[in-house]
């Protein structure tokens, strides 16, 4: 079982990416441990395929403060990414990650890159451009 904020669930039964999605925005970058429990939570749910990437976002969320360049981009090397449900939140994470290093034209690029990705959920769609216009 899960405890979800509104009552226990079977781990069983899939949210599907879409609410995952839009629970994962619905928190500050600050929340990491929520974050994480999401992706614990999509993970156990054996969303269709590409648990990697869950694997490989959930690890970079749980070092984030303690990576060098090097390291993030092994693990959410956008090339690795790019045939993943996960891609665009990859992508996210990775401009989060250039922002806290005062990195702000490599996070836009990064931020610009995830934002013209075809099939941008809405919810995505709106955080980055917040974001894109906060770096100015």
């Amino acid at each position: 079982f899960f405890q979800a904020e509104d009552g226990i669930r079977d781990v069983e039964r899939s949210r599907g990416l879409g609410d995952v999605y839009k629970r994962q925005l619905e928190l500050s970058k600050d929340n990491k441990n929520e974050q994480i429990s999401i992706l614990d939570y999509a993970i156990m749910s054996n969303i269709e395929k590409n648990d990697k990437d869950l694997f490989k976002i959930k690890k970079t969320l749980l070092a984030f403060d303690n990576l060098d360049e090097q390291q993030v981009l092994i693990l959410l090397n956008p090339g690795d990414f790019k045939n993943s449900p996960w891609r665009v939140l990859s992508l996210e994470i990775l401009g989060d990650f250039y922002i806290s290093k005062g990195q702000k034209i490599k996070a836009k690029d990064i931020y610009d890159q995830a934002i013209k990705i075809s099939d941008i959920p809405e919810i995505f769609k709106k955080d980055l451009e917040k974001k894109i216009k906060d770096i100015k």
